[in-house]
């Protein structure tokens, strides 16, 4: 047993070791780099380095808005900074510009919430008034946090609804809205539900937009964003002005639809806290031609996430009843990746099952042709197969996960037809990252060997931050795909 032991400390201690070396040598790639990959190295190696060397965090921070020649940049440095050094990133907002500096306020106010300093964060919010758009979901979490007997509850509600503008993101006021009604006074919700959907109802818009929201419960869809907002708010105006919500629900059929399914929007649509809701959503010019294909596509994808979410939802009760539900979802991409969650979720308790279900996934994965989806789905099956112990298999997956990432990555930089989105996000870079992350649980130090096959400097500075990471035991947040070609935008967040 004392071997054990000793052996494990030495494990441990050559695995920081290797990280460390890889974040040094990342480090000195960093000047290197292309400018679009440069400011997210030095921010990453900023989270990675905060916990063992302060000094050398703040200092690559500083590199960071020194090099970040957007504003969209510098919002994102002042946001990681809030995450190591809430008061540091304080400092550096005001060189935000106005425009840019929501998102920023947002981390910063919430981190100062997670650390109990509600009385900062308070004087955060204030300060932001009136200077660009009001971070609503920073002044959520605050207001969860104040008692309710708290008077600066109703206070700071105020401001937040003062600052309600035709321009603001009425969406995240209506969830500010929704979370915290039933505890403030009843005239200031009144006047805040009746404010909120007169802008919505008096929102312009050049577009359409189709909306469909999906969870385990069901789904629903709109066709016109004004119903998709006011999904969230109807209950409220019911009690605020049962009248005028009597005349949009008659008006708005729609809408009533989806009202009789989920009485309280997206609230009513979580079968519990696990639960999650899927949100797809395609804008067209309003002038464009009906593409009725295109709505029947989304309707295809809801149906398939609705049923992958109560595949999920059963296979916590009983992995079996999970797995043949899954075999339901139309969609081969969602079935596969609903039996690779299945399979993580049997991997610690039934390995065998896990191996299994596995099976099944990759069967799944013929009929995909997609190298993105493909991709990440061979990363989802390295995950399955290193809970079941099964490291063959998840080497195996990986191997076949970076061939669909150099596919990926042809058609990435292709001359011809280029992704000009940024190089960080482009479907190449996000999953070799993400591949390697999980190479690093399965070979540990050796994954090293992988990043000598990898000839683009961006993808081998990137691919070492992921390696040191993984070896550190960091987790991944979600990975942001986009794809840009001449006017075409496409954007997903994937887990």
């Amino acid at each position: 047993m004392y071997r054990i032991g000793v052996l494990a400390l030495l494990c441990a201690a050559c695995l920081a070791q290797s990280a460390k070396e890889l974040l040094q040598t990342a480090s000195e790639m960093v000047s290197t780099a292309s400018p679009g990959v440069q400011v997210p190295a030095l921010l990453e190696l900023a989270l990675l380095y905060q916990d063992s060397d302060r000094k050398k965090t703040l200092e690559l921070l500083d590199q960071a808005m020194a090099a970040a020649g957007t504003s969209t940049l510098q919002a994102r440095v002042v946001r990681t900074a809030a995450d190591v050094d809430v008061d540091k990133a304080i400092e550096m907002a005001p060189s935000v510009p106005v425009q840019q500096r929501t998102e920023a306020l947002e981390r910063i106010v919430t981190a100062l919430v997670a650390r109990k300093r509600l009385d900062r964060a308070i004087e955060v919010l204030e300060a932001s008034a009136g200077q660009g758009g009001y971070p609503y979901r920073a002044a959520d979490n605050l207001l969860s946090k104040l008692a309710e007997d708290d008077p600066r509850r109703a206070s700071q509600f105020a401001s937040a609804t003062a600052a309600l503008t035709p321009d603001s993101r009425t969406t995240d006021y209506a969830r500010l809205l929704a979370h915290q009604w039933r505890r403030l006074p009843r005239p200031l919700v009144d006047g805040a539900v009746a404010k909120l959907v007169n802008l919505i109802l008096d929102e312009k818009s050049d577009t359409t937009t189709i909306s469909t929201l999906s969870s385990s419960l069901g789904s629903v869809s709109f066709s016109d964003d004004r119903d998709y907002q006011l999904f969230d708010i109807m209950h409220i105006l019911q009690v605020a002005d049962p009248k005028k919500a009597a005349e949009l629900k008659e008006k708005r059929p729609a809408l009533a639809s989806a009202l009789e399914k989920f009485p309280e929007g997206r609230l009513s649509m979580k079968a519990s806290d696990s639960d999650n809701i899927n949100t797809n959503r395609n804008t067209t010019e309003k002038n464009a031609p009906n593409d009725p294909q295109a709505a029947a596509r989304m309707q295809m994808q809801a149906l398939s996430q609705a049923k992958a979410q109560e595949a999920l939802a059963l296979a916590r009760k009983d992995v079996q009843l999970g797995v043949s539900r899954a075999a339901e979802v139309p969609d081969p991409t969602l079935k596969a990746d609903a039996l690779t969650e299945i399979a993580q979720l049997a991997a610690g308790k039934d390995p065998a099952t896990a191996k299994s279900v596995i099976g099944q996934a990759i069967a799944a994965m013929k009929e995909i042709k997609d190298p993105e989806a493909t991709a990440n789905l061979w990363a989802a099956v390295a995950s399955a197969a290193t809970e079941a112990k099964d490291d063959e298999m998840a080497r195996d997956a990986i191997d076949k996960g970076l061939t669909a990432c150099a596919a990926l990555y042809k058609l990435d930089s292709n001359a011809d037809d280029p992704n000009e989105a940024p190089r960080e996000y482009w479907p190449s870079v996000q999953h070799y990252r993400n591949l390697l992350y999980k190479a690093a649980k399965v070979n540990g130090t050796e994954t090293a060997l992988l990043l000598v096959k990898i000839n683009d400097p961006d993808l081998q500075l990137m691919g070492r931050i992921e390696v040191a990471r993984s070896l550190m035991g960091k987790p991944r947040g979600d990975m942001n795909v986009w794809v840009r070609r001449g006017n075409r935008m496409l954007g997903t967040s994937l887990r």
